[in-house]
C-alpha cells in the first residue's frame, strides 16, 4: 500500500492519505480516505476524488474504490 500512498500525496491538494483495502471472496475494496487543504471548494474535491479514482484504477485495477476527502488540519 505504501506506493499508492506515496503515489496519492502526489496529487495537489492532499495532505494525507489512509487506505484500508477490504477483502472479500467476491471482490477487493479499497477505501480510501484523504486529508486535504479544508479550503478546496467542491468542485476541486469532486476533481481530487476522480483523479484518486483514476490512480487506483491504474494500479489495481480489479478492486473497487471508495474515496472520501475530509479537511485536513
Amino acid at each position: 500500500m505504501s506506493e499508492m500512498e506515496s503515489k496519492l500525496r502526489e496529487l495537489k491538494g492532499v495532505r494525507w492519505v489512509e487506505i484500508n483495502p477490504v477483502r472479500t471472496e467476491e471482490e477487493l475494496r479499497l477505501e480510501v480516505r484523504l486529508g486535504a487543504d479544508p479550503n478546496l471548494k467542491t468542485s476541486e474535491e469532486n476533481r481530487l476524488q476522480h483523479e484518486v479514482a483514476a490512480v487506483l484504477a491504474e494500479m489495481a485495477p480489479q478492486a473497487r474504490v471508495f474515496v472520501r476527502v475530509v479537511p485536513a488540519r
